[in-house]
């Protein structure tokens, strides 16, 4: 945590006004608060805050940025091991998906659906069934640079539900596979994480969508991993009933 004066301001203003971010936060502390609180309290706070993330900024981050993965789904808490994990990292190692990304925090579907053409359509595909839960091992790699090209009509994008994140891809790829052209540089590496998704059986959200949980955390670490699974494990055995969920959205609602 090397930004306590941001992150006070930051919890400040989830506690009081969401909408005073403070002056200083800026694209690095966007990714900063990232790591610090998760994707989804920082897509709170970047899409009702005063910063002001133009069109600009949207392509420079399809063009800049990528995600390489692995992912499994397991049907149950037993799954949740240290083994496992180890299973992917190694998977990871060996073979791995590459993709532009749009990710909460830093640039969601909703901004990709304001920057294509009308022409073009979104598909969200891949998402857990109810009771699945999901682990991934995935690498984000900023500093790329490559071409994302909106000049041609009719193009449908998939994008894939990861644990929170959306790799894209152009369904058509053998008819356009200049949508995503090849990438002139890709740095070394990024930074690893594992990350989390649990879509549960009982809870509905106001979209009629079952509710799932997203979580992530380093792969350095073997008993911050062991903590995490523990955690994890704790989320799906003991979930909250539906109107805890619904009286916690109203909440969240009232702050925001």
């Amino acid at each position: 945590m090397s930004n306590p004066k941001i992150a006070s301001s930051f919890w400040d203003a989830v506690a009081h006004d969401i909408n005073h971010l403070p002056e200083e936060a800026d694209a690095d502390t966007i990714h900063w608060l990232h790591n610090f609180c998760g994707a989804g309290q920082v897509y709170c706070v970047v899409r009702q805050s005063r910063l002001k993330f133009n069109i600009f900024s949207f392509i420079m981050f399809l063009e800049e940025a990528l995600i390489r993965y692995v992912y499994k789904d397991y049907a149950s808490t037993d799954d949740l091991t240290i083994e496992n994990v180890n299973k992917l990292v190694e998977q990871f190692g060996d073979e791995y998906a590459e993709a532009p990304f749009c990710n909460l925090g830093d640039f969601d579907l909703d901004d990709l659906r304001e920057y294509i053409p009308e022409s073009w359509t979104i598909l969200k595909t891949g998402s857990a069934l109810p009771g699945q839960i999901r682990m991934a091992i995935v690498e984000i790699i900023y500093g790329v640079e490559q071409q994302f090209d909106t000049s041609v009509e009719g193009i449908e994008l998939e994008a894939f539900e990861l644990c929170g994140l959306h790799p894209l891809s152009c369904r058509d790829f053998e008819k356009h596979p200049d949508v995503f052209g090849e990438e002139s540089y890709v740095p070394d590496a990024g930074t690893k994480s594992l990350l989390f998704s649990y879509t549960y059986p009982s809870l509905v959200a106001e979209d009629g969508n079952n509710v799932a949980d997203t979580d992530e955390c380093g792969i350095d670490e073997v008993g911050v991993i062991t903590e995490k699974l523990c955690e994890w494990k704790e989320w799906i055995e003991n979930p909250s009933t539906q109107d805890e969920y619904d009286e916690r959205m109203k909440m969240l609602r009232f702050l925001g």
